[in-house]
């Protein structure tokens, strides 16, 4: 863009851009920055910050390894409503665009096709919403334990689908806490792609404290690193979920799963690998399972389960370069389209994100 707005962030005046009561306006095709080294917001939403649309916006943060909310590319600290994130390309900064208020639910949060790269601690937190909307993302940090997307305390309906994560040195892909979806709400994780290293520490790909009423189908998810206690998928309290048609793959140390305990309504059609000791560990870590005949025994899920590689294109590209998993998967909630938009079978679906046609 032509139009910069920047700014050298100040104790007083944190921020290049603030929104404070501030309703229907649209920020479009600008470049902002954020100048200096003590403070790097380049939008903060206060008070009353209702229906703002920013979109096609390069916005660049201070680059920081500090976890300080001072350097959030995006920041927003009241009950602001109904605001859009568009076409953006956000870069550096501590987060990416964080929602710092843990006492009101707030409507509409809709953010969508985006690129978040660089940041230090999350590219997208998003606490205490009803009705969050995250979709085709793509969220990329080679700083060391950034944690991609943290959506906590949501209620009504939620979707997270058609992201991208690549994390080189990274903790959690997604992690998900207290999503209580009541009142005949749904939630929705499809169509995510998750890679997850990091050279020591433990690394998750999809990792979910307290979860209900949600469906988790057609995610490609890697975790890489020596770490034993990394997982490609980690459930530690979930009721009335589904989950099937994902592809979850560990290289390295560490397993395809951890599960404290299953009250689920499906579990199924799902695709494993590692090169790891174990495939998984179930009930509170007390059940160590080296296969996927000793998980289905157990418990009764994933018979139609598959263990093999799925030949990925590259360690990070996580599109199918094989078409062992085709039409292994299962019609029932399956997306119309896949990742990068591509229809998908609407009889027998591949599991994952990406629909492989060779």
């Amino acid at each position: 863009s032509s139009v910069i707005l920047q700014f050298d962030p100040t104790y007083l005046n944190k921020h290049v851009v603030k929104l404070e009561n501030a309703y229907g306006i649209t920020w479009e095709k600008m470049t902002l920055n954020a100048l200096g080294t003590d403070y790097g917001r380049v939008f903060q939403f206060s008070t009353a910050a209702f229906d703002n649309r920013i979109q096609h916006c390069a916005i660049n943060g201070i680059n920081t390894s500090s976890v300080s909310d001072a350097f959030a590319c995006v920041y927003s600290d009241g009950t602001n409503r109904g605001n859009v994130f568009f076409g953006n390309t956000i870069k550096n900064g501590s987060y990416g665009i964080l929602h710092d208020i843990y006492s009101s639910y707030v409507e509409g949060f809709d953010i969508h096709h985006n690129r978040i790269e660089n940041f230090s601690t999350t590219g997208l937190e998003l606490p205490f919403t009803s009705g969050l909307k995250i979709v085709g993302n793509t969220v990329i940090s080679s700083k060391n334990a950034a944690v991609g997307i943290i959506v906590s305390s949501a209620i009504d309906s939620m979707v997270v689908s058609d992201n991208t994560v690549e994390l080189s040195s990274g903790q959690d892909g997604i992690r998900f806490s207290d999503i209580d979806l009541v009142g005949g709400g749904r939630g929705a994780v499809f169509n995510n792609m998750v890679y997850v290293n990091h050279a020591s520490a433990e690394a998750r790909g999809i990792e979910i404290f307290q979860m209900t009423n949600t469906a988790i189908y057609h995610n490609t998810i890697k975790v890489s690193g020596s770490n034993s206690a990394s997982v490609a998928f980690a459930l530690f309290t979930s009721s009335q979920d589904s989950i099937f048609n994902n592809l979850f793959t560990v290289s390295g140390g560490g397993s395809a799963f951890y599960i404290d305990e299953l009250l689920l309504s499906m579990m199924d059609y799902n695709g494993y690998y590692h090169t790891g000791l174990i495939l998984g560990k179930y009930n509170y870590g007390a059940s160590t399972l080296d296969n996927l005949a000793e998980w289905q025994t157990l418990t009764g899920f994933d018979l139609n389960a598959n263990f093999f590689p799925p030949y990925f294109l590259s360690s990070t590209n996580l599109h199918l370069g094989n078409s062992y998993f085709n039409g292994q998967g299962l019609p029932v909630l399956a997306p119309t389209y896949d990742i990068d938009g591509e229809l998908r079978s609407s009889t027998n679906p591949v599991p994952g994100a990406d629909e492989f046609d060779p």
